[in-house]
Formats: C-alpha cells, sequence, structure tokens
C-alpha cells in the first residue's frame, strides 16, 4: 500500500509507513501495483510522463485504475492528458456538479446487479439503503465499451445518470 496527499501536511508521510511525499516514478515499484486510485486528483501533481506510465501499465500491464471525482478536480482536468484516453467518458462531456436540495439516491443498474462483486451480503438490504449524496458529476454520454453499474435518479421525472462505470 502506498498513499500520497496531494495536498496535506507533508509530515503525514513521516507518521505513516504507507505514505509518501511524492508518487513512486520507478518502474520496480510502479510495475508491483495492483491498483492505482485517483480520488480528486491533480492530474498535473502527478506529471505527463507518470500519467503516460500508469496509461501502460492499465493498458499492457493489467493494473487496475479508479478515478473518484471530487469537488476540487473533475473529469474535465484530465482533458487532454495522457489519462483522458482509458477514461470510460470523455472529459468534456462531463456537466459540472450542483448541489441539490433533494438528495439523490443510487441503484444498481440492470448490468450492476449481475456484477457479483457488486452484490451485497445481506439479502433484504440493496443499495437504495445506502447514505443519499446531493451531487454528481454527471455526462452526457459513455465511451463504447462503458458499462454502468451504479446509478441515481437525478430529477422527479426519473431521468437516471451514471454514478460507477466500468471499463475493461
Amino acid at each position: 500500500l502506498i498513499t500520497v496527499l496531494q495536498k496535506g501536511d507533508p509530515r503525514y508521510a513521516d507518521q505513516d509507513r504507507a505514505a509518501r511525499r511524492l508518487p513512486p516514478v520507478d518502474n520496480a515499484t510502479l510495475e508491483q501495483l495492483d491498483l492505482i486510485i485517483l480520488s480528486d486528483c491533480d492530474p498535473n501533481g502527478l506529471g505527463s510522463v507518470l500519467q503516460a506510465r500508469i496509461v501502460d501499465l492499465v493498458t499492457r500491464g493489467g493494473t487496475s485504475l479508479v478515478v473518484i471525482t471530487g469537488p476540487n478536480h473533475l473529469p474535465q482536468d484530465l482533458a487532454g492528458t495522457p489519462l483522458e484516453r482509458i477514461l470510460p467518458v470523455d472529459p468534456a462531456s462531463v456537466i459540472n456538479p450542483q448541489v441539490t436540495q433533494r438528495p439523490l439516491s443510487w441503484s444498481l443498474s440492470t448490468l450492476g446487479m449481475s456484477v457479483p462483486s457488486l452484490q451485497l451480503d445481506q439479502p433484504n438490504s440493496g443499495w437504495t439503503d445506502e447514505p443519499p449524496f446531493y451531487w454528481l458529476a454527471r455526462t452526457k454520454s459513455v465511451r463504447p465499451g462503458g458499462r454502468i453499474l451504479l446509478e441515481a435518479s437525478i430529477n422527479s421525472t426519473g431521468e437516471m445518470a451514471p454514478v460507477v462505470i466500468s471499463q475493461l
């Protein structure tokens, strides 16, 4: 496990054995990674060389990549970067989130219902029992190969928007 905080106290890395001040860039370390999670990540803090290396790890090495939208860095920040081409959405199609007064609830899509890793332990509970959220970065379209696994009702007409999109 390696963690990197882009913002925060740099002494954090002195207190946690898994923490690093900077992302790893050496091939030996990168090739051992099974999963890379970029959560609300500023791509400029990674640099184009590391971004290109991540693309290579994902497309050729079998490393999984999870990109989580956050309030500071939306998918639009990935437009024009090496990472853009491996996203399941076109960053230019993402609509900036607006905070809603009505909570958004999520549910498994039809495809998501068939994914074993998304099946919950409790037979009578489901994704509809999970805590609501109040903003969502929406996309106008999903790229070919993108699979919508979780979705949210975004208005009173029942229009659904992707929350979790997977791509092989």
